[in-house]
């Protein structure tokens, strides 16, 4: 029996400390990444993503906003879950979530062995772009053009939307719904 496998934006300590574990493991211990280099200021600025298998930490990743892309970054599966192939259901995922937060192209830096795993998936190797060399690893950037949902957040949108937690923007129907409730009882 296959265990279940849960993906969620990272919304408390216990699941950001169990992502950056995962990355401790994968990159630093597995791939002697320095920790200084691992972990950055840019933890606390970006969303992280948690896949579970079975409530065990499996998979992890990180998106960064610049202006109008975003950079996924630290993806990484841990070595007991690699034959899942976790990448695809995780990429899924964060790919709706950027697409309702309405961005329109996403960048990344991969190995060249994980290059056909990231194509596979719809990224595009820039190929006017130079490789980045970081210790022991080259680096290539690779881009994905996103498709963005048309009721993704604007600054005209229900103020519903802006002060939902990540991930968890009420649909258009759930909108209309909760107005048309607080006007039958009252409030406008």
């Amino acid at each position: 029996m296959v265990d279940k496998v849960e993906i969620d934006v990272v919304r408390n300590l216990s699941d950001f400390m169990k992502s950056l574990d995962l990355r401790r493991t994968v990159f630093v211990k597995n791939s002697g990444v320095p920790e200084s280099e691992e972990f950055d200021g840019n933890d606390f600025t970006a969303t992280h993503f948690l896949a579970k298998v079975g409530g065990k930490p499996a998979a992890t990743c990180r998106m960064r906003y610049f202006g109008d892309f975003v950079r996924l970054e630290r993806a990484c599966v841990a070595p007991e879950f690699a034959h899942l192939h976790l990448f695809a259901s995780v990429w899924d995922f964060v790919k709706n979530f950027a697409e309702e937060k309405g961005f329109k192209t996403g960048y990344c830096l991969c190995e060249k062995e994980y290059l056909p795993h990231w194509e596979k998936q719809g990224f595009k190797l820039i190929k006017s772009a130079t490789p980045l060399k970081i210790g022991q690893r080259t680096l290539y950037p690779v881009l994905y053009r996103f498709n963005p949902s048309k009721d993704a957040v604007q600054l005209n949108s229900n103020p519903e939307y802006m002060v939902a937690p990540e991930g968890k923007w009420p649909t258009s129907s759930s909108v209309a719904t909760a107005a048309i409730r607080k006007k039958r009882i009252g409030r406008d």
